[in-house]
């Protein structure tokens, strides 16, 4: 238990539980318990919107526009924020976005197998040995 909790949340009785007398509020209470949660605050998306404006020169007459920041490339994007976390945490155990990538087309490929009621043990050899089945075609 921490001495100093963020946040302390006094619980005072307001009826006896014995004789149903309703609490003042000036009775003496002493503390007779404590208990401690830990938790994470809640996660919430922060958007920052970079607007370029143009212009044009007086003294040539071309047209300017302001440079985005380096790595702002794409009309949406997620953040170095997003991106650490998915590093800290992909289902349950990988620690970089390939490994991400490398767990969906792995779960792609057996919900795909498992879909098309073929022996998903069957189907990992042939991959294994070099056959790549197609299953859009429904055939291995």
């Amino acid at each position: 238990m921490v001495e100093t909790p963020d946040e302390r949340v006094e619980i005072r009785p307001e009826v006896c539980e014995h004789c149903q007398k309703k609490f003042t509020g000036r009775e003496h209470y002493h503390l007779k318990s404590r208990r401690q949660v830990f938790d994470l605050p809640p996660m919430t998306l922060q958007v920052k919107e970079y607007a370029s404006y143009g212009c044009r020169c007086t003294r040539c007459g071309k047209e300017n526009q302001g440079a985005y920041p380096r790595g702002v490339t794409a009309p949406v994007q997620y953040g170095s924020g997003v991106r650490s976390l998915v590093k800290v945490k992909v289902a349950g155990c990988f620690r970089t976005i390939l490994g991400a990538a490398q767990y969906a087309r792995i779960n792609s490929f057996f919900s795909t197998v498992r879909k098309q009621k073929f022996n998903p043990f069957t189907e990992l050899l042939k991959v294994f040995n070099g056959s790549i089945p197609d299953y859009r075609l429904g055939s291995t």
